[in-house]
């Protein structure tokens, strides 16, 4: 295997023993001049395109092979002699040099790059927040750290009059001191607070936000910085206000009709039973055909009109809060003595079956309101009878849950009628309502009637529903 070098090819490579020193001056200069080459090409080519770095790399390696050769000249005329081998290694070293630099450099930009792109990020979402919320930075003592031109223009301080100033110079006298005490409870534990604040501007005026108030946590998971984020609410509350005033108007209009109408139904309901007393005197008198015909329809209409007139009384004291509930003793038997003579007449004229069940378990006295306990059932059974061509009307009592001291019962209206659709009973309930149109050219009716058992029955503690088969 030959040799790779033979003496008398390095004696030929040798250089002269003789050398100048200004050879060796600038043999050091061109190894600087490389350097700083090769260097400034890296930091150029961190913010170039592709093309650019590359440029910039074969700069680098030009730079490092002068610098490499430069190298080997001194080190030739102080050693008399230098191997193609080292020269060789100078151009490969001065390549590899110059290749981890590039690299080392690319690696540097990617970091610059990324952070740049966080940074960007960050400022779009600085902008979005500060174009929507007012934001505000404190230390752990409440001094304002950071303000940003929201919380200038709502507040009507400059940067420089709320720097350095404690957040109390924006408090109101709106809450109480145990609304603060839970404010900084919960951020120095390094929880995030929720709540609504009013708050006081230079001017003197007042304005509302929504806040949340962040604590940034350290290592150790306490709190250095509070940052507060919020959204002006001042139209909201405003608008609140004002919804809230017409709501007031609204109930004392309400109660005022209210109070109206019930001494106006006391007022008409006083002559009204006049006429019917009188009428029904004069039907027991003597009379010819056609006086009778006359008294017993102005009798059938001033009864007709003083029961329109009994359930707009109830219906108005029922609104204006003024009808109470009585709590006496009595015994169910008293109420159905009340109701089943004239209702069950009233069925048989129309050829119906009239019957009443109750459950032996029922205990044999209640405590309650009898009186508005009958007129519950006394309306349930007129309408059972009116709506019903044949067939029959029950009413059916029956314990449901009976304790040491309460005993709930249910009471079930039950008949042979036309029936209804769902979305007739939807809104059965509801106040001057009837279940079709024309029912009250057909049968009468104000459509108060089961509005007036349905509040009656919650004034009981109690609950009602319709079902249709």
């Amino acid at each position: 295997m030959l040799p790779l070098f033979t003496p008398d090819m390095d004696r030929s490579l040798a250089l002269p023993s003789e050398y100048h020193p200004v050879l060796v001056v600038l043999s050091l200069l061109a190894v600087f001049l490389g350097c700083f080459a090769a260097l400034s090409s890296i930091d150029i080519s961190r913010h170039q395109s592709t093309r650019a770095r590359r440029v910039a790399w074969l700069v680098v390696s030009a730079g490092m092979f002068v610098a490499g050769m430069a190298l080997w000249s001194v080190f030739a005329l102080l050693t008399q002699r230098l191997p193609v081998s080292l020269q060789v290694g100078a151009l490969l070293l001065g390549c590899g040099l110059a290749w981890g630099l590039d690299r080392r450099a690319s690696r540097h930009r990617a970091c610059e790059q990324t952070r740049d792109e966080l940074s960007r990020e960050m400022a779009f979402q600085k902008r979005a927040l500060d174009e929507h919320a007012i934001v505000s930075a404190t230390d752990l003592q409440g001094k304002i750290i950071q303000a940003n031109d929201k919380f200038v223009e709502i507040s009507g301080y400059s940067q420089e009059e709320l720097l350095g100033k404690n957040h109390h110079m924006v408090k109101s006298d709106e809450h109480t001191p145990d609304f603060y005490r839970n404010l900084w409870g919960t951020i120095t534990k390094g929880q995030v607070w929720h709540g609504e604040m009013k708050n006081r501007a230079k001017d003197g005026s007042y304005y509302w936000v929504w806040a949340t108030i962040v604590p940034f946590l350290d290592g150790q998971g306490q709190p250095f910085r509070y940052m507060s984020i919020r959204t002006d609410v001042t139209p909201m509350k405003a608008l609140e206000g004002y919804l809230l005033a017409a709501r007031t108007q609204a109930e004392a209009a309400a109660r005022a009709q209210s109070e109206f109408l019930a001494n106006m139904s006391h007022e008409i309901r006083t002559p009204m039973n006049a006429i019917i007393g009188l009428s029904h005197l004069c039907l027991r008198t003597p009379l010819n055909a056609k006086q009778s015909d006359y008294l017993t329809k102005i009798h059938g209409s001033a009864s007709a009109l003083l029961r329109i007139l009994n359930d707009i009384l109830d219906y108005s004291k029922i609104e204006a809060g003024r009808l109470e509930m009585e709590s006496i003793e009595f015994t169910l038997e008293q109420v159905f003595n009340d109701l089943v003579p004239s209702e069950s007449s009233r069925a048989h004229e129309k050829g119906l079956a009239f019957l009443v069940e109750s459950s032996p378990e029922v205990p044999p006295v209640l405590i309650g309101d009898p009186l508005r306990l009958g007129q519950i059932l006394l309306n349930l059974v007129n309408n059972a009878i009116k709506f019903t061509v044949s067939g029959e009307i029950a009413i059916i009592t029956e314990v449901v849950e009976r304790g040491d001291v309460e005993t709930r019962l249910r009471f079930t209206v039950r008949d042979t009628g036309v029936g209804m659709t769902p979305e007739q009973l939807e809104g059965l309930f509801e106040a001057f309502t009837q279940a079709d149109a024309s029912v009250p050219r057909r049968y009468g009716g104000t459509g108060l009637g089961l509005t007036i058992c349905k509040r009656l029955t919650g004034m009981m503690g109690g609950s009602i529903r319709a079902e249709s088969r």
